[in-house]
């Protein structure tokens, strides 16, 4: 069968996908993937703020409309970036990404 030995949990958020695999939650990723999803995010909603208010009249409430769910999208990276932090003893993301770097 199809879904024999998949994960079949009912899941409250899109699963987050590192390097090809899903990953189990955020609990599963890395801080640093964690905040490269929030900044996409963050990214997202400022180009979608632009087209808003550069949006010709007729085309402004689709545009607020993709407007707020990048915001949404971009909420919900911060929220889940910063439970993982909270969890993972107060880790602040920049101090991964010197972590990293090194």
């Amino acid at each position: 069968m199809f879904f024999q030995g998949r994960d079949t949990r009912v899941r409250s958020s899109p699963p987050i996908v590192i390097d090809g695999r899903v990953a189990d939650g955020a609990r599963d990723a890395e801080p640093i993937d964690l905040w490269d999803a929030w900044l996409f995010a963050e990214a997202e909603a400022s180009l979608t703020l632009q087209d808003w208010s550069s949006a010709a009249d007729e085309d402004k409430a689709a545009a607020y409309a993709g407007y707020r769910a990048a915001l949404e999208r971009e909420e919900q990276a911060a929220r889940v970036l910063a439970d993982r932090v909270r969890d993972a003893g107060g880790v602040r993301p920049q101090a991964t990404l010197e972590r990293v770097r090194r």
